[in-house]
């Protein structure tokens, strides 16, 4: 089975960072799969990709932009792990809870729900 990629020259006008954050965008998520062609293995032509509408404003913006959103991602990137280890320790303190109450190390006949 064959693999295709594409490879694309921002050139000077686009900032690689601003064009990367731009390409993962939703509409440009969007965008791609109104062009998607195929019913079993999708693909993405060239010209799809070539004609892809792109905001270009002026490169210091663009690096600003960029910046920005970097910032934004890894903000939410820790947040994300904080929830998935709070939630890790939530879900032992819950096995631990049962575990205690089904052998009865702790008395939850009185506790009121």
């Amino acid at each position: 089975m064959g693999k295709s990629a594409a490879y694309i020259n921002s050139g000077t006008r686009i900032n690689r960072l601003f064009l990367y954050h731009f390409l993962r965008s939703e509409i440009v998520r969007i965008y791609f799969s109104s062009e998607l062609t195929g019913t079993t293995i999708h693909n993405l032509s060239l010209k799809s990709i070539r004609n892809t509408p792109t905001l270009v404003p002026p490169l210091a913006e663009q690096v600003a932009i960029a910046k920005f959103v970097s910032n934004k991602d890894s903000e939410f990137e820790l947040a994300i792990r904080r929830t998935n280890r709070s939630i890790s320790l939530l879900s032992e303190y819950r096995t631990a809870l049962i575990s205690a109450a089904v052998t009865g190390k702790i008395d939850v006949r009185d506790v009121g729900v």
